[in-house]
């Protein structure tokens, strides 16, 4: 569900004037990462709501909301999004809101401008008025230039905690789209596939082990994968279980 590879950033620097002799910048970072696509989408659990997702970005529908729990696909599908986007000429932007909370909702200003904006953890600013605030303006604004915005919260629209019942309305508006945590026997096809990607033979055998011994939530599995790869890489050595053993601890 989510890929590997190189995380583009872009420091996207938004003016907003303050009084008329002095201005300020507020500098965000925006995060994609190369090989989230729809095509490495893995899994036959959410495939339906893959396809959901890429028929309603080029359908007139405007808002797209995604949920479901960690580990079950929102960010990549998002970043896949921004990629199908970008490739066909358009400008998108993916904004992941949990790791922006310590700035102003200001950031959100200028947002507008780009064909697609998608919000990453939208639920991280539920509660906190600003925010809230800033999130309705720019939903506004970006119906008003004609573009399309795309959210991720981790539970179903109905029991959204948002405070600001304008807001709270058009969210539970647009097209739903659920994710669910995929089987023990998909998540071990993901990490065969994703390892099989970086040039690493994983065993059935091995992905067992790892399996039995691992927090076996999407995100960690690809965390141990992915320091698996970074150890056998610097030393030259095959994923066999010993070698998985002495690297993880088990």
């Amino acid at each position: 569900m989510y890929g590997f590879g190189d995380v583009k950033r872009w420091r996207l620097v938004l003016e907003h004037n303050v009084s008329v002799n002095n201005s300020r910048q507020l500098v965000l970072n925006v995060r994609l990462r190369d090989d989230d696509s729809f095509t490495n989408f893995l899994g036959n659990t959410n495939s339906k709501a893959s396809g959901i997702l890429q028929h309603s970005l080029y359908s007139d529908d405007f808002f797209v909301l995604l949920h479901g729990g960690q580990g079950t696909g929102k960010s990549h599908l998002l970043n896949a999004a921004c990629r199908s986007y970008q490739l066909s000429g358009k400008t998108a932007v993916s904004i992941p809101l949990g790791e922006h909370l310590g700035l102003s909702p200001a950031i959100l200003e200028g947002l507008d401008g780009f064909q697609l904006v998608c919000l990453d953890d939208l639920d991280s600013v539920f509660g906190i008025q600003d925010w809230e605030m800033a999130v309705f303006d720019l939903y506004n604004r970006v119906q008003l230039s004609g573009g399309k915005l795309l959210a991720a919260v981790s539970v179903a629209p109905n029991h959204l905690r948002c405070q600001l019942q304008d807001l709270l309305s058009r969210l539970r508006f647009g097209i739903s789209i659920a994710l669910d945590e995929l089987p023990d026997a998909e998540k071990s096809e993901v990490l065969t596939t994703r390892a099989r990607q970086r040039g690493m033979e994983l065993t059935n055998e091995v992905v067992r082990y790892i399996m039995n011994r691992s927090d076996r939530s999407l995100n960690h599995l690809l965390d141990v994968l992915q320091k698996l790869d970074d150890v056998s890489l610097s030393a030259k050595r095959r994923l066999t279980i010993p070698f998985v053993k002495s690297v993880l601890g088990w």
